[in-house]
């Protein structure tokens, strides 16, 4: 079973990325995207399971996270780039944080929204994060959701799967708008 990484547990593995990289005089950025960018970031949950993002110079930094993931008992893959597939030059970032040998950056709120869209993965966090990130935004309508999955998104992304999961997930939306409308009056 995976561990659950905390944001403090998160931090002190970052620190320690940089540390190794400052010994090798190497500097590395990542970019945070996933549930390390909801939990750091955008502060929408307190842990995840591992680190979602884009890394460079890449075989140093997975070199670096094998390590730790040997020290700290932690998954092989507890840092990955398995999402690099769903990130498009248009998502905006920001740095988040800046390390003597690393920059930290996030993806904002509207691409990882949409990429929590066109995940569509059942069962999974997907859901409450994009509930979250459209609170955040905040989302008026299903034609929003739509415009900000066509601008951030890869079309080959954009199945009808993601379709149909992003209609699930606005109608969520609404029935927590009307909820809370109700309980004001």
């Amino acid at each position: 079973m995976k561990k659950n990484l905390s944001k403090n547990e998160i931090l002190r593995l970052l620190e320690s990325i940089n540390d190794e990289l400052a010994q090798k005089e190497i500097y590395g950025e990542i970019l945070l995207v996933g549930g390390a960018a909801l939990s750091l970031v955008h502060n929408a949950r307190d842990s995840t399971y591992d680190i979602d993002g884009i890394f460079e110079p890449k075989n140093e930094i997975s070199d670096i996270a094998q390590q730790l993931s040997l020290k700290h008992d932690l998954e092989a893959d507890w840092l990955n780039d398995a999402a690099k597939g769903f990130i498009s030059p248009q998502m905006e970032k920001r740095v988040y944080k800046e390390y003597s040998n690393l920059t930290i950056l996030a993806v904002e709120a509207k691409p990882l929204l949409a990429m929590k869209l066109i995940s569509a993965r059942q069962g999974s966090s997907d859901m409450r994060d994009a509930l979250f990130l459209m609170k955040q935004i905040p989302i008026k309508t299903e034609a929003e959701l739509f415009d900000i999955i066509s601008r951030y998104t890869n079309p080959h992304h954009q199945t009808a799967k993601a379709h149909f999961f992003t209609k699930e997930v606005f109608a969520a939306y609404q029935k927590e708008k009307e909820r809370i409308e109700e309980r004001e009056r």
